[in-house]
């Protein structure tokens, strides 16, 4: 099996598209259209060009929160796509996130998809494993963290979570926890609509127990470098990955949450744009992401993970 492994992290809330990167040969308009919240041009705590070897209209100056993130890109660890978006651009939080996940847009044909592109995809990849653990496979095809609602992007088809969600739980000992849940198994069941309803509860049981307890022998068996990571939740999550990812872990898709993007008014620190809420969560975010991708080069795991952040919409 393919040892690959996408990590998306999703900051919810709608990040500030634009004061995380600032078209440079458009900087006198940006200041125009934001004169409370414009991030200085230059000085010590001006934008951060990303790279000046480019041709003017492509270069883009960093949120100067992002030391780590072009630390990782002059690496050659990290890359920017912009322009990313769909048609008929929607600015709710709740539609704009499931558009997202959903991987749908703004047009009538694709406005209510009831399955997520992740689901969809670990659904055609794996179709004899979703959500049923094997000798050759048994890890969750996909892991949530940081959101107790399970999401829509690890849906499949038949609107069936193909995930497990571990937000609020210490991997360490997630088998202990689900092994007390449920009753003893049936020794028969019916041949009638409530025993195909037991049978179903009985296996998903299993699964839940199988898979518990290939999570807990998976983190037992891993371990994290001497990175240092932020002291954060993001950098609590993203540690946890990497250790699973070192105990053997061939999880597919891990999708990590961190909030809260909505922010208003407090977006910057009043005659300091370039501090407040947003300059926080972005040096969270990349110094995070930094330590996380340091640790799996330490455990010699970099070349295997991609990890991608996408937000549901960007604030104006």
């Amino acid at each position: 099996i393919d040892e690959r492994v996408l990590v998306i992290v999703f900051l919810k809330g709608g990040n500030d598209g634009l004061n995380t990167l600032v078209p440079i040969n458009q900087y006198g308009v940006y200041q125009g259209l934001r004169p409370d919240i414009a991030l200085p041009e230059t000085g010590a705590n001006g934008l951060i060009n990303l790279d000046s070897g480019l041709a003017l209209a492509d270069q883009v100056g960093l949120h100067p929160a992002m030391t780590a993130f072009k630390d990782m890109y002059d690496g050659g660890q990290a890359r920017v796509l912009q322009g990313i978006g769909y048609p008929s651009f929607n600015q709710s939080h709740f539609k704009s996130t499931d558009l997202w996940l959903s991987g749908g847009d703004g047009s009538p044909a694709n406005f209510n998809i009831t399955s997520g592109w992740m689901g969809r995809y670990l659904e055609a990849a794996f179709p004899s494993i979703s959500g049923n653990p094997t000798p050759q496979f048994p890890d969750p095809l996909g892991i949530q963290l940081g959101d107790t609602k399970p999401s829509l992007g690890l849906h499949n088809h038949d609107q069936l979570f193909v995930a497990t969600n571990l937000t609020g739980q210490n991997p360490a000992n997630l088998f202990g926890l689900l092994n007390g849940l449920g009753t003893a198994p049936h020794a028969t069941v019916l041949d009638s609509e409530y025993g195909d309803e037991i049978q179903y509860i009985m296996e998903v049981e299993n699964s839940t127990n199988a898979y518990g307890e290939r999570i807990t022998d998976v983190y037992n068996a891993g371990n994290n470098s001497s990175t240092t990571y932020p002291n954060s939740s993001l950098g609590g999550l993203l540690r946890s990955v990497a250790r699973l990812l070192a105990g053997g872990s061939t999880t597919k898709i891990f999708m990590v949450h961190k909030g809260v993007f909505d922010n208003h008014a407090n977006q910057v620190q009043g005659g300091s744009s370039h501090l407040g809420t947003h300059a926080n969560l972005l040096t969270d975010v990349f110094d995070s992401i930094q330590a996380f991708h340091d640790d799996l080069s330490s455990l010699g795991l970099e070349s295997k993970v991609v990890t991608s952040t996408f937000s549901e919409f960007g604030r104006r």
